[in-house]
C-alpha cells in the first residue's frame, strides 16, 4: 500500500512542477506540441495511480494513510480548473484536456475521500463505505467495518445484498446475512431478479437458505430474465425442489428465449409436464421464424405441440419475408422442399406457391419437383392467405413458366433476345434441377393431351447443342479435344445470334476458332489484334491457348458447363428423344409462337360483337408476330393459358354480360364483353386483365 502511495505523491509532484513551467511564461504563452503531449502523460499517471490507490484499499489502516494526500490533490484539481478555463494561456485541445483531466482525478479524489471521512461518526458513512466495499468486492472492509458491534440499517444491507449478487461476490453476501442478519423480502427478491439476469450461478440457493423465500412472481420474473440471457443453470436453481412459476411468467420465458436464440433452455421450461397457451407458443414460433432459427421452432413444436392455423401461416409468410426457405419448409413441409442438396421433404401433396419466396429462391421450388414430381399449385398471398382457384391445370402451367423464369433470369446471356444456359459459378445444381424438370415435364406429356411447357426460354440450337452433348463419348477422342471441339460449336452457336451490329466485336475472335490449324502468321496476327482491343498476352503463347481466351470473352466455357448439367439431369427417356429429334425437342418441351396461333381460336358465341372484338384480338396478333422477342403476345397467352406459348388446346372464346374481360386459365377459356365499345376502350379492358397476376379467375 506504501508503494501505491508514494508512486501517486511522486505523480502529483510531477504534474505540478509541470504546471508551474508553463504557467510561469505567462498567459498568452502558446506551449508546443511536445509540452502539451509531456502535461497530458503526467495528468494521465495522475488518474491512474489514483484510480490505483482507490483500488489497494483493502482496510481502514491503509486507507487512513490516504489523509495526507487529500488536500494536496484536491489543490491540483484547484489548479486544473483554473487552467482549462484560461483559453489565451493552452490550446483549446489542450484546455479541453485538461477539463477531462480534472473530472477524472475529481472522481478518483471522491472516492479516496468517502473511505477518509471519520466512518465511525454516523451509521450512514458507514453504510455508504460498505456498499462501496460490496461493489468492489472486499471483504476484509467490510470485516472490519462491521465489527466490534458496528451496525448499519436492515436497508442498506439490502441494498449492499443486491449489489453483490449483480456483481457475484458470494463471499460479500455471506458476511452481510452472517450471523442471523435479516432483509427484506422484497430487497431479496431484487438480489434474486438481479443474480437472474447476470448470470450468478450459486448466489441464488445462497439467498434462498434458512427458509428464506420469494414470491412466484418474483421467481417467474428471475426466470423470464434468465431465459433472456440463456443461463440455464440459473433457471434450473430457480426452479429446483419442485418450485414452480405461473403459466403468464413461462410464456414470456419461452418467448425470450426463442427471439435471444437460446434453444436448450425451452426444454427446460417445458419439462416435467409444464405448459403455455398455444397464444404464447405461436407468438414465439413466430419471433423463431423471423430470424431463421430452425432450432427453436423444433423444440417448440416437439412431442406433437401444435399452434393454431393462423399463427402457422403468419410465420410462413414471416420466414417467406425475410428469405428463410428452410424454416417455411419446416413449418409446412407441403410448401417447399429442402435447398439444393438435402434430402427431399416426404409427404405433401400440393405446392403451395408463397410470391417472395418463390421469386427469391425458385432454386427451393425446382429441389421439390425434381424430387418428388409435379402436384397441384396452390399460390399464396404476402399475407399468408390462399388466393382463389383450384388447380385444374392451369396454375401448375403457371408455376412451371415462372419457375423457368425465375431460375435462369440471371443465370444465362442474351443474344438476340434468345437465353443460352451459362453456369458463372462452379455450383450446376440448379441446371442439373432444370435437366430433371424437363423430364417431368416430358413424362406428363405422354399422358395429357393438354401439354405442359416451360416457355420459350432458350433459342432452338440449345437443343441442337444438348444433342451434340449427350453423344457417347468416342474412346478415340481424347476428352480434351472433345470438350474444345463442343465449345467451339457452342461459341458458333452464339455468334449466330448475336445482332448485326455486335458481332464485329466476335468476328476476329470467331474467325480464328473455326481454323483448325492456324499458322505462325494467323498466330501472330491474332495476338496483335486481342492486345489492340482486348488485352495484352504472352510471349510464345499456343494456339490453345488463344482458343481459351475467345472462349472466355464469349462465356462459352460457362454456357459449356451449364448444358453438360442439363444432361446430366435429364432422364434416360428423354435424353434419348433429344439424341434422336434435336432442336425438334424445343417445341415440345418449351412450346412455340407462331402463325398457327391465329387458328386456335373456338368462337361460341353468335353476338356480333363479341366476334369483331376477336378479329380485333387476330389483327393484334398477326402485327405482333413480326416482333421477333413478341412481348405482347406472351403476354396475352399468360393470361388466358397461364403459359406464354400457344396452348395444345383451343382458346375458347365466349360472351360476359360484365363490361371487363374474364378468363379461365385452367380451360383457356377467355369471355369478352357483348356490350359495344371502342376498338380502343376494349384493348385498354384486355389490358387491365393481362396485367393482373392473380389467380382468381382460373
Amino acid at each position: 500500500m506504501s508503494g501505491s502511495i508514494s508512486r501517486l505523491n511522486q505523480a502529483i509532484v510531477e504534474l505540478n512542477t509541470g504546471m508551474e513551467s508553463l504557467n510561469s511564461k505567462g498567459p498568452g504563452y502558446r506551449a508546443s506540441r511536445e509540452e502539451k503531449k509531456n502535461i497530458q502523460r503526467l495528468a494521465d499517471r495522475v488518474i491512474g495511480e489514483c484510480n490505483q490507490t482507490r483500488n489497494d484499499l483493502q482496510d481502514i489502516t491503509a486507507i487512513l494513510q490516504i489523509s495526507p494526500l487529500y488536500q494536496q490533490t484536491r489543490r491540483l484539481y484547484t489548479q486544473l480548473e483554473i487552467n482549462h478555463t484560461l483559453e489565451s494561456g493552452f490550446l483549446h485541445s489542450l484546455g479541453l484536456h485538461l477539463g477531462r483531466t480534472a473530472t477524472k482525478i475529481k472522481e478518483a479524489i471522491d472516492r479516496v475521500q468517502l473511505f477518509n471521512s471519520t466512518i465511525t461518526s454516523t451509521d450512514y458513512t458507514r453504510g455508504q463505505a460498505v456498499m462501496r466495499a460490496a461493489t468492489d468486492g472486499h471483504p476484509g472492509t467490510i470485516t472490519q467495518l462491521l465489527a466490534n458491534g458496528s451496525t448499519i440499517s436492515e436497508e442498506v444491507r439490502g441494498q449492499a445484498v443486491i449489489i453483490a449478487a449483480r456483481r457475484g461476490h458470494a463471499g460479500i453476501i455471506t458476511q452481510l446475512l452472517a450471523n442471523g442478519a435479516t432483509i427484506s423480502q422484497e430487497l431479496r427478491s431484487q438480489a434474486v431478479i438481479n443474480a437472474a439476469a447476470y448470470g450468478r450461478a450459486g448466489i441464488i440457493p445462497q439467498l434462498l437458505a434458512n427458509g428464506a423465500t420469494i414470491s412466484q412472481e418474483v421467481r417467474g420474473q428471475a426466470v423470464t430474465q434468465a431465459a433472456k440471457f440463456g443461463h440455464a443453470g440459473i433457471i434450473t436453481e430457480l426452479l429446483a425442489n419442485g418450485a414452480t412459476i405461473s403459466e403468464t411468467d413461462r410464456g414470456r420465458a419461452v418467448i425470450n428465449a426463442a427471439y435471444e436464440r437460446h434453444a436448450g433452455i425451452i426444454p427446460q421450461l417445458l419439462a416435467n409436464g409444464a405448459t403455455i397457451s398455444q397464444q404464447v407458443r405461436g407468438q414465439a414460433v413466430m419471433n423463431a421464424a423471423a430470424y431463421g432459427r430452425a432450432g427453436i421452432i423444433t423444440e417448440l413444436l416437439a412431442n406433437g405441440a401444435t399452434i393454431s392455423e393462423r399463427s402457422r401461416d403468419q410465420a410462413i409468410e414471416i420466414a417467406a419475408r425475410y428469405g428463410h426457405p428452410g424454416i417455411v419448409a419446416l413449418l409446412r413441409p407441403a410448401l417447399a422442399a429442402p435447398l439444393p442438396g438435402a434430402p427431399p421433404i416426404p409427404g405433401g401433396t400440393r405446392i403451395y406457391v408463397m410470391p417472395q419466396e418463390f421469386a427469391e429462391h425458385p432454386e427451393v421450388y425446382l429441389a421439390n419437383v425434381a424430387a418428388a414430381g409435379l402436384k397441384p399449385v396452390t399460390f399464396m398471398n404476402l399475407d399468408g392467405s390462399k388466393q382463389e382457384g383450384l388447380d385444374a391445370g392451369g396454375l401448375t402451367k403457371q408455376f412451371i413458366c415462372q419457375l423457368a423464369e425465375h431460375l435462369l433470369l440471371k443465370e444465362v446471356i442474351e443474344r438476340e433476345g434468345c437465353r443460352f444456359p451459362c453456369a458463372r459459378k462452379e455450383e450446376t445444381t440448379p441446371y442439373t434441377q432444370l435437366g430433371q424438370l424437363l423430364s417431368h415435364i416430358d413424362q406428363a406429356n405422354t399422358t395429357k393431351t393438354d401439354f405442359l411447357y416451360i416457355g420459350e426460354i432458350f433459342p432452338p440450337e440449345t437443343y441442337t447443342l444438348l444433342q451434340m452433348l449427350a453423344r457417347p463419348q468416342d474412346p478415340s477422342e481424347p476428352l480434351e479435344t472433345r470438350n474444345e471441339r463442343e465449345c467451339i460449336a457452342i461459341a458458333n452457336a452464339i455468334f449466330s445470334l448475336t445482332k448485326p451490329e455486335e458481332q464485329s466485336n466476335y468476328r476476329e475472335l470467331m474467325d480464328f476458332l473455326n481454323i483448325t490449324d492456324p499458322s505462325p502468321v494467323q498466330i501472330q496476327a491474332f495476338k496483335e489484334y486481342l492486345e489492340s482491343t482486348w488485352e495484352e498476352v504472352k510471349e510464345g503463347i499456343t494456339p490453345k491457348e488463344l482458343r481459351e481466351i475467345c472462349f472466355q470473352k464469349m462465356e462459352v466455357q460457362q454456357c459449356h458447363r451449364a448444358m453438360s448439367a442439363i444432361i446430366r439431369g435429364l432422364s434416360a427417356a428423354l435424353k434419348g428423344k433429344i439424341l434422336a429429334q434435336g432442336a425438334a425437342m424445343a417445341s415440345k418441351l418449351q412450346g412455340e409462337i407462331n402463325h398457327r396461333l391465329l387458328d386456335k381460336f373456338t368462337l361460341t358465341s353468335q353476338s356480333p360483337v363479341v366476334a369483331e372484338k376477336l378479329g380485333w384480338i387476330k389483327e393484334k396478333i398477326t402485327s405482333e408476330l413480326k416482333d421477333p422477342e413478341k412481348v405482347w403476345i406472351k403476354r396475352f397467352l399468360k393470361a388466358v393459358t397461364s403459359q406464354s406459348v400457344m396452348p395444345t388446346a383451343s382458346i375458347v372464346i365466349r360472351e360476359t354480360p360484365d363490361i371487363m374481360c374474364r378468363s379461365h386459365t385452367c380451360f383457356c377459356q377467355l369471355d369478352l364483353p357483348r356490350e359495344p365499345t371502342s376498338k380502343e376502350k376494349f384493348f385498354e379492358r384486355l389490358e387491365l386483365l393481362m396485367a393482373d397476376e392473380g389467380f382468381g379467375l382460373t
